[in-house]
């Protein structure tokens, strides 16, 4: 009996078909079996079904925009807290750059994220104020002002500027900083131009 075997491969064509291999078989009853070449088919990538373009020549077709849309999250940033460690003067800059990127624009806003950024001995100034007051805002740095200010600030801070030596941990830059805002406050500039030439 003869059974002919087209040989496995990757992928069928008609030039496979003549080279089958036969092989006898005793104990089947003979059968005759014939393969003809079978035509290869292309094959290709799957289109989408797009419609026919069917165009109005009185009217131009619309444009497609396909626009991705972006979703901005505006992260809140927390106030440091302020216990009067620091200078109040420096603190009070933070805050304002701090109020800015976080988008407090009034008054009321300013007022109670400063009521809770104080601790400690600086939240002792709002004992004696009340914050839903129209200027308590301006009030609450009155009384920084008053409670962690020196009554002669510039000369505190000429004292503190001679005496000012870099710490054994403290970086070059961290210092030249340290001696800077010391300057700032020990000799306030004139006008904008005028400053601390290193």
């Amino acid at each position: 009996m003869n059974y002919a075997f087209i040989p496995s491969g990757p992928a069928y064509n008609s030039d496979s078909a003549s080279a089958a291999v036969t092989h006898t078989v005793p104990s089947l009853p003979p059968v005759a079996l014939s393969f003809e070449p079978v035509p290869a088919v292309p094959v290709s990538k799957a289109q989408p079904d797009v419609p026919p373009f069917v165009a109005n020549p009185s009217t131009p077709p619309a444009p497609v925009v396909t626009q991705l849309q972006v979703v901005l999250v505006k992260q809140f940033q927390p106030p440091k807290p302020y216990s009067g460690a620091s200078s109040w003067k420096g603190y009070r800059e933070y805050f304002e750059r701090l109020a800015t990127v976080n988008g407090w624009t009034t008054i009321e806003q300013k007022t109670e994220q400063l009521s809770i950024a104080l601790e400690g001995p600086a939240s002792e100034v709002l004992r004696d104020l009340d914050t839903s007051q129209p200027q308590a805002y301006s009030l609450i740095w009155e009384a920084l002002a008053r409670r962690f200010g020196s009554l002669d600030g510039a000369r505190e801070a000429m004292r503190r500027f001679d005496s000012r030596r870099q710490e054994d941990n403290e970086t070059i830059p961290d210092f030249e900083q340290a001696l800077r805002t010391l300057y700032m406050e020990a000799w306030p500039p004139a006008t904008p131009n005028s400053g601390m030439q290193i």
